[in-house]
């Protein structure tokens, strides 16, 4: 029971994650002499299952790719998470082993592509803005500046626009945070279904703890078979001698 709750918050987060952003990108613009003239700017990256165009220039062929990947990666570990968790629910409503087995295998998978995919996605969304915005060259790369190109979360300020202060940030958004954190939430689900399915299983007949118990319970019926009888041996010299004794007495009195 509390293998399955804790898989339905975790499918539940990893299928909002879909739907979230995945990476983000943050622009300040500070004007010291005039505040009112102070902006801020945010691009937010979607996953998405088919190629498409988007507003955001940093989304190109190589950035592009690198999310269909991850959307496909993300969508297989929901979709796997939400089948293990349809075989959770009926095998606790039966007695048929075979779904605890079928459900932890769909759950293994839906755990590996749940972590995997994010994972995937931190290491390889920098590379790729490096091959669309500087030739896949680190010697491109502005000097004694950080960029996105180089790291997956990073900060950079530096100024613009006629000595306008301008702050950059970048990193993971609501929808990869959500689903590393659906992912580790299906490993103590995972381990609950392994512990109850070895817990759950019957004891085999014939087993060598069962024989000991009927060696023991052998002389105990023995031993109530063989009392009757010996109390039918003593119950012939009780009755002799019950015989006998009128027949002492009456040879006492013809000697007097």
């Amino acid at each position: 029971m509390l293998a399955g709750i804790i898989a339905v918050v975790a499918v539940v987060m990893l299928v909002f994650s879909m739907s979230m952003p995945w990476y983000t990108v943050g622009e300040e613009y500070r004007d010291e002499e005039d505040p009112s003239e102070d902006r801020v700017r945010t691009w937010r990256v979607y996953l998405s299952l088919l190629p498409q165009s988007s507003d955001s220039e940093r989304e190109q062929d190589n950035t592009t790719t690198t999310l269909t990947i991850t959307s496909w990666m993300a969508t297989a570990g929901t979709a796997a998470s939400m089948v293990s968790l349809l075989f959770i629910g009926m095998a606790a409503t039966s007695d048929k082993k075979s779904y605890v087995k079928i459900g932890s295998i769909f759950l293994i998978v839906g755990l590996i592509f749940a972590i995997l995919a994010p994972l995937f996605f931190m290491v390889s969304f920098p590379r790729a803005i490096l091959n669309d915005q500087y030739d896949g060259d680190k010697d491109n790369l502005p000097e004694d500046q950080d960029t996105p190109a180089e790291s997956f979360f990073g900060s950079e300020t530096s100024e613009r626009w006629g000595g306008r202060e301008v702050k950059e940030s970048w990193g993971g958004g609501i929808g990869w945070f959500m689903s590393i954190i659906g992912g580790i939430i299906l490993i103590p689900s995972l381990i609950l279904v392994l512990l109850g399915g070895k817990k759950s299983q019957p004891t085999m007949r014939g087993s060598p703890y069962t024989q000991p118990q009927q060696r023991y319970q052998q002389p105990q019926q023995e031993q109530q078979y063989q009392q009757p009888q010996q109390q039918q041996q003593y119950r012939p010299p009780e009755q002799e001698q019950q015989y006998q004794q009128p027949q002492q007495q009456g040879q006492n009195e013809d000697r007097w």
